[in-house]
């Protein structure tokens, strides 16, 4: 799951006067908010078929109500850390669980795809700190002794967003509408609320460090205008629009800012010292890559199986929940073998996990049995969970303790980054090649085509006749999508494959 790092320093235990019933309450207040934030990111891509019907929109412009959220959550956890050490984690995770709430709800409200992709971004940015501020609460109801089993709690409730999400948005969409998809949030949110003010306790505030605006301020707007670039590029045909080359040169521009401030600055966003770390950069790109892979079938598919293979939204729900089963199995084989297996291989097995069902999606026909996507999905879902373990495990290998809260916070950030280059980079690809295939395959449909007369039976398909060349277009649009479909998973096995020699340059070294 797309998540982020404590965002202040765990303390020492369970605070004086909590009561077992209070730390558990504590407990349930740190999951409920990972909860309903995985929950929210899993089951975006359930509603994307009915939004674009409601909204009139392209498979393009609809991917925005994806991508506007990570990049959004990437952002935000960016800064959540040192806001939290400046007001208390209490007080973030009170206002975090307030906007978030109140935003789901408005996002169910939305009227246009223009108004939807704004609250995605209010509903990312307040979202995401839940995430790192709910492990910090949990960790921190344990002893120290006892903080390993604290991370494996916390940790159930993104798996069981990530399960109940996309299952319970096919069933909503399928017994009323995508609004109420929103709206269910909104009592959870309302429950982590008041469990957060009545049991979460009052952490020391951290003496967070100054923050370099002016680093955090070129990176994020460099982000924004390069998703947008890649997200709308194809609709105005790349370079040939204005509006792709501003915004290109912008995101080039800001992010040379970037860079030379940063090596210029005295306590730049990213601290030098870590990007110097050979293991950490390859980590980094390891987890970039990741990002890019881990949600692909969950932005995508409910399109594919809804729109070109017929499925319901209840049984989309139901396979791709499987994903969650498959991560499941992945985490208990790795949390076994982790200390005793060079974590490359790890990483190795768990990038092939990933890059195989890419390779089989590509073979997909429009007659697809459904058992097919079950297993296709829990190999994934395998995938899902083992190179996240074996990235983080080779990333904190070399990098001393003194580094480890900015390590994690970029480890992180890096890996949202690449779910959201991912959700453009498919759609794009996907509106490119069903424009290409549309085209390629409407040439063949005419009388003076002999190969056309000869393939459809005498009668069947009267192209003078409205009704019949409706469907036949129809037909066509939907044999194209799955073209496109398929040859932009094949493209991503491909592109999977080239990068993983970047592996053998990654040293392993044991923590002492």
């Amino acid at each position: 799951m797309a998540s982020a790092p404590p965002a202040t320093a765990p303390q020492a235990g369970p605070q004086p006067g909590q009561t077992g019933l209070s730390r558990a309450m504590a407990v349930l207040a740190g999951m409920a908010g990972t909860f309903v934030y995985v929950m929210a990111i899993s089951g975006a891509g359930m509603v994307l078929p009915h939004m674009q019907g409601a909204f009139s929109s392209t498979p393009d412009e609809i991917a925005w109500v994806v991508t506007s959220f990570v990049v959004a959550s990437a952002v935000s956890n960016s800064v959540s850390g040192w806001i939290s050490g400046r007001i208390g984690r209490r007080p973030m995770h009170l206002i975090c669980t307030v906007g978030f709430t109140v935003v789901s709800g408005l996002v169910g409200l939305s009227e246009s795809l223009e108004t939807a992709v704004l609250l995605r971004i209010l509903q990312g940015a307040f979202g995401a700190p839940l995430v790192p501020l709910g492990q910090a609460i949990v960790v921190d109801a344990f002893p120290p002794s006892r903080r390993g089993m604290a991370s494996t709690i916390w940790g159930m409730g993104g798996l069981w967003g990530g399960f109940v999400g996309p299952l319970a948005a096919g069933y909503i969409i399928d017994l009323a509408d995508w609004p109420l998809v929103f709206f269910v949030t909104v009592p959870i949110g309302i429950a982590t609320f008041l469990l957060s003010w009545l049991y979460v306790p009052n952490a020391d505030r951290a003496s967070a460090r100054p923050m370099d605006w002016l680093g955090f301020a070129t990176l994020s707007i460099a982000v924004a205008s390069f998703m947008l670039m890649i997200s709308r590029g194809n609709r105005l045909d790349w370079f040939e629009s204005t509006e792709t080359i501003v915004t290109g040169a912008l995101a080039v521009t800001l992010l040379y800012v970037f860079i030379v401030h940063s090596s210029t600055t005295e306590l730049p966003f990213l601290p030098r010292r870590l990007l110097k770390n050979r293991n950490y950069t390859v980590s980094l790109v390891l987890m970039f890559i990741y990002g890019i892979y881990n949600y692909l079938p969950v932005f995508v598919l409910p399109l594919i199986l809804s729109k070109v293979m017929g499925y319901s939204l209840s049984l989309i729900g139901l396979l791709l929940a499987m994903r969650a089963l498959g991560t499941f199995v992945g985490l208990i084989v790795i949390s076994r073998l982790i200390d005793k297996v060079d974590v490359r291989i790890f990483v190795l097995v768990g990038f092939g996990f990933l890059i195989v069902p890419q390779w089989l999606m590509g073979h997909w026909g429009v007659d697809l049995g459904w058992s097919t996507v079950l297993w296709v999905m829990m190999l994934q879902g395998v995938g899902s969970g083992i190179p996240f373990m074996g990235i983080s495990a080779m990333a904190n290998a070399t990098i001393p303790g003194s580094l480890r809260t900015e390590a994690i916070s970029l480890f992180h950030l890096v890996n949202n980054l690449g779910v959201a280059v991912g959700a453009a980079l498919i759609f794009a690809l996907l509106a490119q090649n069903l424009q290409e295939s549309s085209s390629l395959l409407t040439q063949f449909v005419s009388p003076l085509n002999e190969v056309f007369r000869l393939s459809v039976p005498h009668g069947m398909v009267d192209l003078g006749n409205r009704g019949d060349v409706a469907a036949l277009s129809a037909e066509i649009r939907r044999q194209a999508t799955m073209v496109a479909f398929n040859n932009a998973m094949l493209l991503s096995a491909v592109a999977g494959l080239i990068v993983l020699p970047i592996l053998l340059i990654a040293k392993v070294k044991r923590p002492e």
